[in-house]
């Protein structure tokens, strides 16, 4: 995987954020990415939502969101 400056802080914060909210999102049916998404975005706002995106499917494959 090779992954740029964007990619990597959007995938730290979002395991950040995963793990603060973990308990939320094992309570729900559907885990809630796109409020992991967006909570990302409100924190790193310079990142295009685009990278975020797809740091987020790229951890999701990888099993790190369970």
């Amino acid at each position: 995987m090779n992954k740029d400056i964007d990619w990597l802080e959007s995938a730290t914060t979002m395991l950040s954020l995963y793990k603060n909210y973990n308990k939320n999102f094992n309570n729900s049916p559907k885990k809630d990415y796109d409020r992991l998404i967006k909570e990302t975005k409100i924190i790193k706002h310079k990142i295009d939502e685009y990278v975020i995106k797809s740091a987020c499917n790229d951890l999701k494959k990888i099993n790190l969101f369970n």
